[in-house]
């Protein structure tokens, strides 16, 4: 498979690129994404820490630190 520049510069930037795979679309992505994300869906407790740093980033240090003890 052959894949575009801007798709893969879309890829490098950790964005899904999508693709049709005899009639099924499919999204493409890199493998360092998936194995991050198979953590967290095979063990929620990962999830718990990424909810927080995302949480932090557009909330407050505060509202992580209620919720982190």
């Amino acid at each position: 498979m052959n894949v575009t520049a801007e798709q893969l510069e879309a890829l490098k930037h950790g964005l899904p690129v999508p693709v049709d795979v005899e009639h099924e679309e499919c999204v493409l992505i890199l493998k360092e994404t998936y194995d991050e994300m198979r953590q967290l869906l095979e063990d929620p407790r990962h999830a718990y820490s990424a909810v927080l740093k995302a949480w932090d980033k557009d909330g407050s240090p505060e509202d992580s630190q209620l919720y982190a003890e």
